[in-house]
């Protein structure tokens, strides 16, 4: 018999490549296993969906593999059909793929349990020149689980014009992430709408809240923000929400000698081709890789040892020189703040709002006290929500987890419980009297 004589036919070759899709698909289903796993991805997702989500893979893989068996054994069986499948260029679509496409159809079904992203990118952020980043004007996205909604004016909460509401006191809230209300759904949630709704419910007028509350911001940010956009709006008042991290966070940008642009464009999609990769588990577990490659196997811990400080430093290590260069920046972007109010005669105050693990530990202060001894220097309101919560805490015997829905971010009854501490101090500055006070617009 001749050499071509010995070739198998080309329907038989076409079985094969069917079959060979089958096994792969096999091979992966067996794979995808608790011990193979934990070999391949230790540390694993600690995510309590992780063992359903790896048990439903392993499941689809396997049918999907039954499946191929099947059509190879019709193949093979179907007579009539291999003329059809002896065609050089079915061959041809076939080889493409069974070597192209199947392998990364597999990768993508079988990484799917291990690089599912804690949350998905968002569209509400936007690249901004002189405050690294802002809100999208008019977005409506998923930031951190929840959809949240910007209004025109790229504010979170009900759209305020610059020009006063007769009748209506107003207060401008500044801060990060705390005050814009990350982790909680509805605007009415926040802590400045919380505020402003007691103070209305106490004083018997309206009272209008300005959440210029961007996650992220630290003082720097803030202080621009107030210049070039908050003071359009002649507020009776401006609170500053100050959160631990303002210190310690802006450090990881380049601006500050950091490799970072912020946590938020690193989650906000850049493109159509950045929305679609965020899709695909080949390229999350390619992102993942690279991140196992720069702080090891437990990137979280690895990341944290990697920051420059830490809010635990903060706490730990009040007197380290570089502590306390950290707090000199951040005194020096209050300032700002402080300035810009007076040349106003803008009456400010300011909230320290404490991070979870300090409730049960409140003792813990050395941030909070740094940041009274700044505002007792400058004369400035204060109030330190470490002690009425904390106390709180102890005479309702509760948790942590009753204020915060996370290290430092409230929950709605933390933000509830907040605005009745704070309206003792916004009724003492006697700022909402019986008529709001008549305030011009001056320019920056």
């Amino acid at each position: 018999m001749s050499a071509q004589g010995a070739r198998p036919p080309r329907s038989a070759i076409f079985v094969a490549l069917l079959l060979l899709t089958a096994g792969a698909f096999g091979l992966a289903a067996v794979l995808c296993s608790w011990r193979v796993a934990a070999a391949l991805f230790a540390p694993l997702p600690d995510t309590t969906s992780f063992p359903g989500d790896l048990s439903s893979t392993r499941n689809l893989l396997a049918v999907l593999s039954a499946l191929l068996l099947v059509a190879a054994f019709a193949a093979a069986l179907l007579r009539p059909l291999h003329p059809w499948l002896a065609r050089a260029r079915v061959l041809s679509v076939m080889l493409v793929v069974v070597f192209g496409v199947v392998p990364i159809v597999v990768l993508e079904i079988a990484l799917a349990p291990f690089f599912r992203p804690s949350f998905p990118k968002t569209t509400i952020f936007m690249r901004d020149l002189e405050l690294g980043w802002r809100h999208r004007p008019g977005a409506q996205d998923v930031w951190l689980g929840e959809a949240v909604r910007i209004n025109s004016k790229g504010l979170r909460g009900e759209e305020i014009p610059y020009e006063r509401t007769p009748g209506a006191h107003r207060i401008l809230f500044l801060g990060d992430s705390v005050t814009f209300g990350d982790r909680l759904a509805a605007d009415e949630e926040t802590l400045p709408a919380r505020i402003a709704t007691a103070l209305s419910a106490r004083v018997g007028r309206p009272v209008e809240a300005v959440n210029f509350g961007v996650s992220g911001y630290s003082q720097w940010q803030e202080a621009k923000f107030l210049r070039s956009e908050g003071i359009k709006y002649s507020p009776d008042i401006v609170i500053v929400t100050f959160v631990l991290n303002d210190v310690t966070e802006k450090l990881e940008l380049t601006r500050f000698g950091g490799t970072g642009e912020g946590f938020q464009l690193a989650y906000t999609h850049a493109s159509n081709l950045d929305r679609w990769l965020d899709k695909s588990n080949i390229a999350l577990g390619i992102r993942a890789f690279v991140a196992r490659r720069r702080f090891g196997s437990d990137v979280s811990a690895g990341a944290r040892a990697a920051e420059q400080l830490t809010v635990r430093t903060l706490i730990d290590f009040p007197e380290r020189e570089d502590v306390q260069r950290a707090w000199a920046i951040t005194f020096v972007e209050l300032d700002e703040i402080v300035a810009l109010c007076r040349e106003r005669d803008l009456p400010l105050l300011v909230l320290l709002s404490p991070f979870a693990f300090q409730l049960d530990e409140p003792q813990r202060d050395a941030p909070q006290q740094e940041m009274i001894r700044y505002a007792e220097r400058n004369g400035l309101g204060y109030l330190d929500l470490l002690k009425p919560l904390s106390t709180d805490l102890s005479s309702a015997q509760r948790r942590p987890e009753f204020y915060f829905a996370d290290s430092n971010h409230y929950t709605a009854d933390g933000t509830r419980a907040v605005a009745d501490f704070v309206l003792p101090l916004l009724l003492a500055t006697g700022a909402f009297g019986d008529e709001p006070a008549a305030r011009d617009v001056k320019e920056p």
